[in-house]
């Protein structure tokens, strides 16, 4: 293990990340399965929630950076502990800019602060009515599949996936 990982009982620290998400930002451009206009990011998957839930969504950038915690889950875990470690859900809420800002970093599945390796890299992130879902992004193959799980549901994150979390 690296010195410069910090361990708790769920996460480990494992590093941070400096993104510069679009000023403005529209889901429904980037996360483009269906044509040519995102050919620069690999994306083969929408699920159906995340379609419904985050497809029609704009974001407007406050920040010229924004940083990012990134955390390995030690064990299994559920999103409330993922939540209480980390300091509540402002501390780990996040946006789609962001994680589309990641993605284009490692648009063909090149190594970087996502892991690439089939673990899902979970974000939290409001939707279109303001409600906090888990947004799940992972590696397959050839491109970039996300979706989403209810932060109410009881779904168990297994270990060695990784979260992203505010850094201020």
């Amino acid at each position: 293990m690296n010195d410069h990982r910090i361990k708790s009982v769920i996460l480990t620290l494992v590093g941070n990340v400096t993104v510069r998400p679009a000023k403005m930002f529209t889901a429904r451009e980037f996360f483009n399965v269906n044509t040519k206009r995102n050919a620069s990011v690999a994306i083969s998957y929408l699920g159906d929630d995340f379609i419904k839930w985050f497809l029609s969504k704009t974001e407007e950038r406050l920040k010229d950076k924004v940083g990012l915690h990134y955390h390995d889950l030690n064990k299994n875990s559920l999103d409330a502990p993922i939540f209480r470690e980390l300091g509540g859900e402002t501390k780990v809420e996040t946006n789609l800019a962001e994680i589309a800002a990641l993605m284009k970093k490692q648009a063909h599945g090149e190594p970087g602060a996502l892991v690439i390796d089939d673990y899902a890299n979970i974000f939290y992130v409001r939707n279109v009515n303001g409600v906090v879902y888990a947004v799940c992004v992972y590696w397959r193959g050839r491109g970039w599949n996300v979706f989403t799980s209810s932060v109410k549901f009881p779904f168990e994150w297994d270990a060695g996936y990784r979260v992203f979390s505010r850094d201020s």
